[in-house]
Parts: structure tokens; C-alpha cells; sequence
């Protein structure tokens, strides 16, 4: 069984878009799930990443695709 999600899928909803990107700069100069890289910081090196998986990802799977999941 997957894990929820994919590279840069920080809202969990199997695609890469905009709305990861907003979280991103929501979380910039922080730890957390806008760190795509684990490198301790969100910054630009994250944003390079989501651009460069941009688009869909595999389907999440249950239950992490329910609307409580995905309010994050």
C-alpha cells in the first residue's frame, strides 16, 4: 500500500498545482510538509522541485482521499 500523496503533492489531492505552490509560499522559511527536500527549511530549491513534478501523480488511495484529508 502507498503512503498518501507524492513528491510535492503537499495538499494530497494527486495533483501537483498551484494550490502546492501557494502552500509552499504560505510555509516559506519553515519546516513542515512545504519542505518537499527534508533540507529544514522551505525555500526555492522547494519550488524548483514541485515545478519539476508538476502535474498529476498517482490516485491517492482511501482514506486519504476524503474531504478530511484534504482540507489541509
Amino acid at each position: 500500500i502507498r503512503e498518501a500523496g507524492c513528491p510535492g503533492d503537499i495538499k494530497v489531492d494527486g495533483i501537483r498545482d498551484v494550490l502546492d505552490l501557494l502552500l509552499i509560499i504560505d510555509g516559506w522559511g519553515t519546516m513542515g510538509a512545504s519542505d518537499i527536500n527534508n533540507d529544514g527549511t522551505t525555500d526555492v530549491i522547494d519550488i524548483l522541485l514541485l515545478i519539476g513534478e508538476w502535474g498529476e501523480c498517482w490516485p491517492v488511495q482511501a482514506p486519504f482521499n476524503s474531504p478530511a484529508f484534504q482540507s489541509t
